[in-house]
């Protein structure tokens, strides 16, 4: 949706909020597929992972563990019943804490690949923090639940 809606107007998109911005000033915001909606989505989804990932490296818990904390904090409250017994089912798939550091370490170390995931964790933070800023000055901040 986002991509679709990029392609649009490759110039005058140039960033995510000008997207949004181009759908406030069209009262499109709220229409089904928006892009503003799926971008909602898109940070929701990116504020979990970096929230996990914080988990991973601030302690030595099993992902499935870390992931249920970054899912209270960021998700839990925009699912529904059904939505949120999907999600306890699907932890129950998640790699186990060793296995998860090794694939995304690749040859590292793991407290190479720890290191490495504190950087990419505060700069995905940050980023999600503007996004975050952003819906709550224009107001696009919904709490719809899937």
């Amino acid at each position: 949706k986002l991509t679709k809606k990029y392609e649009q107007n490759k110039e005058k998109f140039q960033t995510l909020q000008d997207i949004v911005r181009s759908e406030i000033a069209e009262k499109t915001t709220r229409v089904k597929n928006s892009a503003t909606d799926a971008l909602l989505w898109l940070k929701r989804a990116l504020n979990f992972i970096a929230i996990m990932l914080e988990e991973l490296v601030k302690t030595k818990d099993e992902v499935s563990a870390c992931a249920s904390r970054a899912y209270d904090q960021t998700l839990r409250n925009y699912h529904g019943f059904i939505v949120r017994g999907v999600f306890s089912v699907a932890l129950k798939a998640a790699p186990y804490r060793q296995k998860l550091l090794k694939t995304l370490g690749k040859d590292k170390s793991e407290e190479e690949t720890i290191q490495e995931l504190q950087k990419y964790t505060a700069s995905l933070l940050e980023n999600v923090a503007v996004l975050n800023q952003f819906y709550k000055e224009t107001g696009e901040e919904k709490s719809d639940k899937a």
